[in-house]
């Protein structure tokens, strides 16, 4: 990975539907780099600890807030609704003054209310340092925006942590919502979970939902965002607008008679 990906526009920025699981409305967007190396689309697990090998990770950070930004002020717009973006943000740019001073300009030029946007950090990660990951977390917020751990439970959660963290958000993570459907421990540690985020006044994101049981289990566990393909993949800016107007205002009518089906598994119903 080189800053020329950058220069060059090879990196294009995704963006995953996030869903509220009470009205099956448009949340938000969670962003997600691509980057188009000639013929081949390279996935950021392959090109993002790179970036954070050569110092490369602070510009990537700001491009994708430079471009993602103005898109969701335009949606917002167009959906008249508060939509909020997550940016993923590597445990090395929390407090990265670079970072900090594209995150301001970017909501200034945008004009997007800084509550709209939420930082995610990997909750393994920042763990590995949690009492200076603390301190960054927090004057994030200082900024008015919100912090998300991502695939929570999969690390070595405390509540210890969750306390001195202080975030906004908990992402459960798709390895517990796998399985969600068909076993009753694993909907038992995910309702756990939810329980955990609302003793500390937290909102749950649900992350990998592929099946209507998966969605109507997490739905009956109330929690509050769900996102996953069932609601839609990955897409470039360009899909959103059409998505956006083709695709949202049906969903929950779909969900629904889906939902309403004798039978529902994940080949049938996959990605509405």
């Amino acid at each position: 990975f080189h800053l020329q990906a950058i220069d060059h526009g090879d990196i294009v920025v995704y963006y995953q539907p996030i869903i509220d699981v009470s009205t099956m409305s448009v949340a938000g967007f969670e962003t997600l780099a691509r980057w188009q190396d000639g013929e081949v689309m390279v996935m950021p697990s392959q090109f993002i600890p790179v970036a954070e090998r050569s110092g490369h990770i602070h510009d990537l950070t700001a491009y994708i807030m430079g471009k993602a930004f103005p898109n969701i002020a335009r949606w917002q717009h167009v959906t008249r609704t508060d939509l909020h973006v997550a940016v993923n943000f590597s445990p090395l740019s929390i407090a990265n003054p670079m970072v900090l001073e594209a995150l301001s300009r970017c909501l200034q030029e945008a004009k997007l209310r800084s509550s709209a946007v939420h930082i995610e950090v990997t909750e393994s990660r920042v763990l590995r340092d949690p009492i200076r990951a603390a301190v960054h977390l927090q004057h994030l917020q200082t900024l008015g925006v919100k912090i998300s751990l991502d695939d929570f439970g999969t690390g070595h959660s405390s509540f210890e942590w969750l306390l001195r963290l202080g975030a906004d958000q908990l992402k459960i993570d798709r390895v517990f919502i796998r399985d969600v459907a068909v076993d009753e421990k694993t909907r038992k540690v995910v309702a756990l979970q939810k329980d955990m985020a609302a003793s500390f006044d937290m909102t749950v994101v649900a992350e990998g939902i592929e099946t209507v049981d998966q969605w109507t289990h997490v739905r009956d566990l109330g929690i509050t965002y769900a996102q996953g393909y069932l609601f839609g993949r990955p897409m470039p800016a360009h899909e959103i607008d059409r998505w956006l107007i083709e695709e949202a205002p049906r969903l929950a009518n779909t969900l629904a008679l889906a939902a309403s089906m004798p039978s529902v598994n994940a080949t049938n119903h996959q990605g509405f």
